[in-house]
């Protein structure tokens, strides 16, 4: 938890802000807030859960599927990323596989999977992408993020 907590400090913060302080602190006390890494997952189940993976750009496709193949039905998972502020050295990103997969699902039904298949997966996926208008941060912030996408 420790060797995590810097690492996991900007989310962490935000959940904090929302939650209010208080009861932040409660679930952390109360394991209801649990902080792993991703090599922990590996013969999990996630039961009752929501599971929020921050900068899943830095992760890999392998760990992707590793995360979404332990959900129950009763479970949720949230991953967050933006694909162009990837520190990976080659290969595709988790966050751009799983993105790209879906939007190739949606494009052609492989033969494999049933109408009914298709209307669960694309009832049960959301994708929110978020563009330059949608920066909270200074006007500066907005600058840069508009020229280095125009690059």
């Amino acid at each position: 938890k420790e060797k995590l907590w810097t690492l996991m400090l900007p989310m962490l913060e935000t959940l904090e802000m929302v939650l209010g302080t208080e009861k932040f602190k409660y679930m952390i006390e109360h394991n209801d807030i649990m902080i792993e890494a991703i090599e922990n997952v590996r013969g999990r189940s996630y039961r009752n859960a929501i599971i929020i993976v921050d900068e899943s750009q830095n992760i890999t496709p392998t760990e992707i599927n590793a995360l979404v193949t332990r959900l129950e039905d009763d479970s949720q998972i949230i991953i967050i990323g933006d694909s162009r502020q990837h520190d990976m050295k080659c290969g595709e990103t988790g966050i751009s596989f799983l993105v790209n997969l879906i939007r190739e699902l949606k494009i052609k039904k492989p033969m494999y999977l049933d109408d009914d298949d298709l209307d669960i997966l694309f009832q049960d996926i959301s994708c929110v992408t978020f563009n330059q208008d949608d920066i909270v941060r200074s006007g500066l912030t907005k600058l840069f993020c508009k020229v280095f996408d125009n690059r």
